[in-house]
This record gives C-alpha cells, structure tokens and sequence, in this order.
C-alpha cells in the first residue's frame, strides 16, 4: 500500500492516509492477520501516529473496526507462543 502522506500544500495527511490503510485492508489485503504500524525516521520521513490528534483517533478506530483481535498474546511467557 503506497500514498503520498501529503496534500497539495505539502501538508502531512496521516490521519487520511491512516483510515484509507484500515479502509482496504480487509478487501486489498484479506490475508492480513497482523499489524505493526512502525514510525522511524528515515530519508525525512517521519510519521509518529502522535503527529496530531486526528492521526492518533484515526489509529484507535481502525483497529475497532472489529477485522483486528486484540494482543492476547502478549502475556504469554513461554515459547512456542500457542496458536490462538
């Protein structure tokens, strides 16, 4: 999944992109069962989901959408993880 992050302006729209990511996931990408969303700096590029308020709520509302379990796996202490 690629999209430019900025609008005409030049403005940062990671909300948008965010809900558009969460949007097609289950229809682009039916196999996805897992989500790690990494934020690095890198060849000026940083995209910190705390850049606004609405990027951060865009987040939380993706992942209540209801296609995501919740990490029930991050309590277990012992190796191999059991599949859930």
């Amino acid at each position: 999944m690629t999209r430019s992050l900025l609008d005409k302006s030049g403005r940062l729209e990671l909300a948008q992109w965010i809900t558009d990511m969460f949007k097609s996931l289950p229809t682009r990408f039916p196999k996805v069962r897992g989500l790690l969303y990494f934020d690095k700096f890198d060849d000026g590029m940083d995209w910190p989901l705390e850049t606004s308020a609405a990027a951060t709520t865009a987040f939380k509302n993706g992942l209540a959408s209801g296609n995501f379990v919740s990490n029930t796996l991050g309590s277990f202490n012992t190796s191999p993880i059991p599949t859930p």
